[in-house]
């Protein structure tokens, strides 16, 4: 459990940022930093955190995606209703 609570250096820190711009593998690691028993306490509960955030973020964007589809599907819709009259 000593090992867990150890004070991690930045330039764990740097390597682990650097690993965050990767895509796909930013994902995985923060599973396997998220869950894994050997992983620091507060590296493991920054993981936790992020993927949280990933979450919110990705439900956010749907959110936005769904109401401009709707904006748009409405705008159009009235759009060529108005020309095919004409």
């Amino acid at each position: 459990m000593e090992e867990n609570n150890k004070i991690i250096t930045t330039s764990e820190w740097i390597i682990t940022k650097l690993l965050m711009f990767i895509p796909i593998i930013n994902i995985v690691m923060l599973f396997i930093w998220a869950f894994n028993q050997k992983t620091n306490i507060n590296k493991a509960n920054w993981a936790k955190a992020n993927l949280i955030v990933m979450v919110f973020r990705f439900v956010f964007y749907l959110i936005i995606v769904f109401v401009t589809a709707l904006i748009l599907v409405n705008f159009f819709g009235e759009f060529f209703k108005h020309n095919m009259h004409i």
